[in-house]
């Protein structure tokens, strides 16, 4: 019931776990990457059509039954009406989290995260203009946040100790009413608080009528905000195009933090996400290094070539033979 699409992925079902492993364990066998997978509920944007055929628009047949915070449509008159989780459906979708969590680290994953953005399920339960619940999970933003808190806390708990979590928000939803900015930054910290490594900083899609302002890396202050008021490591998102964005956003430290503050193991789960995200290169058509951002000082000349490339120091060394190229 989860599901976007029926095009959609997941982690819902046991037979899941082999199908991802063969490619977890391809990507291990094959690089020094880590691989991640996102867990997300598509609450009221749930039972919708593929995107090609009509993003967020409902199934023209073959629907399910979705929840909500709040029964709210998408798209008012349009949209399936979702209806309001209980008690009942609160644990319901909270122990599904558990079990795809569980299924993730059989299948070998080396990071989580957990979609709370976009107007999904737990990002409804967030956002003023889905939630108009009257209950203990509606209302005042810490009301907001008591469910989706309830759900990470859980998922924390079950995904290894050692293995970074990543939490998605938006942290702004572009619309009158809605989370701000500067409530963003309260969320970031309780999450944070309930075992968050990482925040992935996004914004919108939450209501149909927010207007983003689009721009160059248009979402890196609120990642920006994040990181330097509430003292939370982020990842920033968003029209970042080019490696000089990149090296900008690093150099001013506006994302991807140099440590952590938190405990032992924060530290030691922070260290394993710089080892996903800070090994950026870029490569030229030739095949020649354009950049590189490396964490690791210690890194080998050969790490600062492209793959399928000579070194360096090789290339220094003059022209390969033609028998050490295999071409004429």
């Amino acid at each position: 019931e989860g599901r976007i699409s029926p095009g959609c992925t997941g982690l819902y079902a046991e037979a899941h776990v082999a199908a991802f492993r063969r490619i977890v364990d391809f990507v291990h066998q094959n690089s020094r990457a880590k691989i991640g997978v996102q867990l997300g509920h598509a609450g009221r944007k749930a039972s919708t059509r593929r995107m090609w055929e009509g993003i967020d628009l409902p199934l023209t047949e073959g629907n399910w039954p979705i929840v909500s915070a709040s029964p709210l449509p998408y798209f008012p008159g349009k949209s399936q009406v979702p209806a309001a989780l209980d008690r009942r459906g609160l644990d319901l979708v909270r122990d599904q989290f558990v079990a795809a969590t569980e299924r993730a680290e059989r299948a070998g994953f080396d990071l989580l995260e957990v979609h709370m953005a976009h107007g999904y399920l737990l990002a409804s339960f967030l956002s003023p203009l889905t939630n108009q619940r009257t209950d203990e999970y509606g209302g005042s933003l810490d009301n907001r946040l008591r469910w989706p808190l309830e759900v990470l806390r859980a998922v924390r708990a079950t995904w290894p100790g050692h293995k970074p979590i990543s939490v998605r928000i938006s942290a702004t939803d572009w619309h009158p009413g809605g989370v701000t900015p500067v409530e963003a930054v309260h969320i970031a910290a309780a999450l944070a608080a309930e075992g968050a490594d990482i925040i992935d900083v996004s914004s919108g899609q939450t209501v149909p009528e927010g207007k983003p302002t689009y721009g160059r890396l248009y979402q890196t202050p609120l990642a920006d905000r994040i990181r330097n008021e509430a003292k939370v490591p982020v990842m920033t998102v968003g029209n970042v195009s080019s490696w000089a964005d990149v090296n900008a956003i690093l150099a001013a430290e506006r994302a991807d933090p140099e440590r952590w503050d938190g405990s032992a193991t924060g530290t030691q789960r922070l260290q394993s996400i710089l080892h996903i995200f800070t090994r950026i290169r870029v490569c030229r058509p030739d095949g020649r290094l354009d950049f590189a951002f490396k964490g690791e000082p210690e890194a080998s000349p050969e790490e600062d070539s492209c793959p399928g490339t000579r070194s360096p120091a090789a290339r220094a060394a003059g022209p390969p033979s033609s028998s050490a190229t295999g071409r004429p």
